[in-house]
């Protein structure tokens, strides 16, 4: 199952924020040489048990802020520059 993840390894407190902000946390496991890496998703005991291999989080994109007045998935128009009237000096 394909999956998601922040490259940056939690903290507990900073494990404890992604839980509440319901994303899945999961143990990092590297093997043999070079370091074949995969990861599974943490349950309750595991949380509970002591840390022993890194700890990372699913990846949630953040989404862009909206101008008010527009609805985000429809088409953004955004108007042309006016014309430069040709008799004024540009300086």
């Amino acid at each position: 199952m394909p999956v998601r993840l922040d490259p940056e390894t939690l903290t507990i407190n900073a494990e404890i924020a992604a839980i509440l902000a319901r994303r899945i946390t999961w143990d990092v496991y590297i093997l043999g040489l070079p370091g074949r890496m995969y990861v599974e998703p943490r349950d309750i005991d595991r949380i509970r048990a002591s840390r022993k291999r890194a700890v990372i989080a699913s990846h949630t994109c953040t989404p862009l802020p909206v101008r008010p007045g527009t609805v985000p998935g429809k088409e953004l128009i955004i108007p042309s520059p006016r014309p430069a009237e040709t008799n004024v000096i540009p300086f």
